[in-house]
């Protein structure tokens, strides 16, 4: 999953509350100075929930920041 040049900022969920992934070896590239920040989760992931071999990867000076999972 691509996300570049965007921003997920202040979201609220019980699980993944930036973004959630469920799918085995998927692999979620963030680029393009993008900022995922200030994101809650309820139960746990608070910036990402991932599962299985999920991945992350950040290039081109993108942020993950502020995020918590209470």
């Amino acid at each position: 999953m691509p996300v570049s040049d965007s921003s997920v900022n202040d979201n609220l969920a019980q699980d993944g509350g930036g973004a959630f992934c469920a799918m085995d070896d998927a692999h979620v590239s963030i680029s393009g100075g993008s900022t995922i920040s200030n994101n809650t989760a309820g139960g746990s992931g608070g910036g990402f929930e991932l599962w299985g071999n999920a991945s992350v990867t950040l290039a081109g000076g993108s942020r993950v920041l502020g995020n918590k999972a209470t």
